[in-house]
């Protein structure tokens, strides 16, 4: 049974309920109109008005860029920024088309993102002052009530953000570039040991396997590197030294194991605020720079040993100047028994002349005379040396042709290559050997000149010495002539012997050829150019005729008491008047007292006080007639172009003999007498 409630009804005066009408069933009745009260709406209506006052004080507060575009693309609404951001005003832009205002370059992209609706897109917008500003948008389309297309769009002025990166972009690829292109390999490493970065130079100088350079273990890397110093222990300790001192920078020499010296350089990586990341090492390879210091240092010190060696030169030709004279006088005066004595110290004097030349020649560069040589003597000689000198346990052999054409060349220079080519051969057979000097006649065609470039055709004597030593690695035979390189020990060697070698063999026309097979033996074979139908120069007789004088006054200025003695006893006893001077001052006192007595002046180039150089000039001035002879030990470029200048045409070398001396004599007199 369904229950039913009743309302209770109100009566009226007229005994009906107010407001309601009844059914045929009284029973039920019809409730009245509901009454709506107004004060709700109200209340909302306020709350939406005070929304959209919030969103139009946010929207036009906001330091960003809002606008509301239509499906065109044109500007229905745009805050108040834009005026404040990009100068336009509202009524500037309301109902234009925001492409109007895009970089061209950038309209086909924006035009694609306002077809897409939604979306961000970063773009150039040009300033009211015709300036472009970069432009982040993010954009929201919707659908108006009406059905209209309409697109909602914030934006960020970036310009300044984007030319920051852009130049940061554009930095870190520079350095990049810098660093990858440095000629230093460059290691950066973080506050924590760890590798950040690094050049291709560090993979290639330190010789880094592909493998590790791949691997993401950056640990690897360091060891490898570590791993290829000589010093690795102490390497080690730097760095804990460095990190352990973080302001620090560090500069040392490192050397590899191959032999390579480093020049490693680490300093402290800090921002502008001071803050530590770690620390940049960068590696220079100055190998050839320390070779070149090093070169420089044996240059100095050969141009010391030649500065030396010219002074010794001078005083020991000084010296051996009176002995080489007078030995010939006393063989003159002494029975047969003892002359065969005074010829042994005459021929020793001359040796050590010949000596001393040597030496001036290889210290200072000093040319000698060049004359026409049988090279079979000097082959001779070398061997002599050889045998006297090298060790027993090295085998010499000499075989020449007896017919060897004559070269053109200073004897002195040309025993130096030889005798520097056996001094090599020896070093290669420190077990012994076998060691072989031969020459023989030979003519260079055209074919073979074109594939040799320094052979020149016509008619050589080609000198081999041959070793039966260690031979020369192949690697190093193209360097062996460069002057300082040696593979011989601190100590051993030079450097200089072959480069010496060359040089000379170079500056008479020549050139060196070189065979090597290691194990089995080195050969060197100098070529010389060679006169076929020329014959050496014949050697002065033991005692040549010399014509005696007629009483001819000549004036000896020489500082060396020994030295003015003999050659004046020898000039006297050949028929001269001798006056002799100590030196330049008192031979021009000798002079203004005898000037029309002097015919000739032997003078010494090298005198204290006076110069002879100065005393000839200062002579030829008060005497315009007076013939002189110049003597000396020792004679450099500078002072052979100022004799020359003087017209000084003959010029005695000390040690000389009696027999030049009084042809040189008697050479400069005859035009006076004649």
């Amino acid at each position: 049974m369904t229950q039913q409630f009743r309302f209770p009804v109100p009566e009226m005066p007229d005994g009906r309920p107010p407001g309601l009408r009844f059914a045929t069933d009284t029973s039920v009745a019809t409730l009245p109109p509901p009454q709506i009260p107004t004060q709700p709406y109200q209340a909302l209506e306020e709350d939406l008005r005070a929304e959209k006052e919030r969103y139009r004080l946010l929207v036009e507060n906001s330091m960003d860029l809002i606008c509301e575009l239509d499906g065109a693309g044109n500007y229905r609404y745009v805050s108040p920024n834009y005026e404040t951001t990009l100068g336009y005003a509202r009524a500037e832009l309301l109902g234009t088309s925001r492409l109007n205002f895009v970089h061209p370059d950038d309209v086909p992209a924006l035009q694609k993102r306002l077809t897409a609706g939604d979306g961000q897109i970063i773009f150039r917008y040009r300033h009211k002052n015709s300036s472009w500003r970069w432009l982040d948008s993010t954009g929201r389309s919707y659908t108006t009530s009406g059905g209209e297309r309409r697109i909602a769009v914030v934006s960020r002025d970036i310009t300044e953000h984007k030319l920051k990166t852009d130049e940061l972009r554009w930095k870190t690829a520079f350095l990049e570039a810098q660093v990858n292109s440095a000629l230093d390999a460059i290691l950066v490493v973080n506050a924590d040991a760890k590798k950040i970065l690094q050049n291709e130079r560090l993979i290639t100088l330190f010789n880094v396997p592909e493998e590790i350079v791949n691997d993401t273990d950056d640990s690897k890397l360091l060891r490898h590197v570590v791993s290829q110093m000589r010093n690795p222990e102490e390497f080690v300790a730097r760095v804990k030294h460095l990190y352990a001192h973080p302001d620090e920078i560090g500069r040392d020499e490192i050397e590899l194991v191959d032999g390579r010296v480093l020049d490693r350089y680490s300093a402290p990586v800090r921002d502008s605020s001071g803050t530590y990341y770690g620390r940049i090492w960068s590696f220079r390879d100055i190998t050839k720079q320390r070779q070149v210091e090093q070169q420089l240092l044996r240059s100095q010190r050969m141009e010391s040993i030649g500065t030396l060696a010219s002074g010794v030169a001078h005083d020991l030709n000084n010296i051996l100047a009176p002995i080489l004279m007078s030995a010939t006088i006393l063989g003159d005066q002494l029975g047969p028994e003892n002359r065969e004595m005074a010829k042994i110290i005459e021929q020793s004097a001359q040796r050590g002349a010949d000596i001393v030349k040597q030496v001036l020649t290889f210290a200072r560069g000093i040319e000698g005379e060049r004359i026409p040589l049988q090279p079979r003597h000097i082959i001779k000689e070398i061997e002599k040396i050889a045998h006297e000198t090298f060790p027993r346990s090295i085998t010499i052999r000499e075989r020449s042709s007896k017919d060897l054409w004559v070269v053109t060349g200073d004897s002195t220079q040309l025993h130096q290559v030889l005798l520097n080519l056996c001094i090599n051969a020896r070093d290669a057979m420190p077990d012994g050997g076998t060691l072989e000097l031969t020459a023989e006649n030979i003519t260079i065609d055209e074919s073979y000149a074109a594939v040799v470039p320094e052979a020149r055709p016509g008619p050589h004597v080609a000198i081999r010495i041959t070793d039966t030593g260690t031979g020369i690695p192949s690697k190093v035979i193209e360097k062996i002539f460069d002057p300082f390189f040696t593979t011989k020990g601190v100590g051993k060697g030079t450097g200089l012997g072959l480069s010496t070698v060359i040089g000379i063999v170079k500056g008479h026309g020549g050139f060196v050829k070189v065979d090597s097979e290691m194990g089995r033996g080195t050969t060197f074979t100098v070529y010389l150019p060679a006169t076929p139908d020329q014959t050496p120069d014949a050697p002065l007789p033991d005692r040549a005729e010399i014509t005696p004088g007629n009483g001819e006054c000549i004036l000896l200025a020489d500082d060396e008491t020994a030295i003015r003695k003999v050659t004046a006893s020898v000039l006297e006893k050949c028929g001269y008047k001798v006056l002799s001077a100590s030196d330049g001052v008192d031979a021009l006192a000798t002079c203004a007292q005898h000037m029309g007595e002097i015919k000739l002046v032997l003078t010494d180039i090298m005198m204290p006080h006076l110069d002879g150089a100065a005393l000839i000039r200062t002579l030829q001035m008060m005497n315009g007639d007076l013939r002189f002879i110049a003597c000396t030990g020792q004679l450099d470029e500078a002072r052979q172009a100022e004799l020359k200048r003087l017209g000084i045409e003959t010029v005695l070398r000390k040690p000389y003999s009696h027999e030049r001396l009084l042809t040189a004599v008697r050479e400069a007199l005859a035009p006076a007498v004649a």
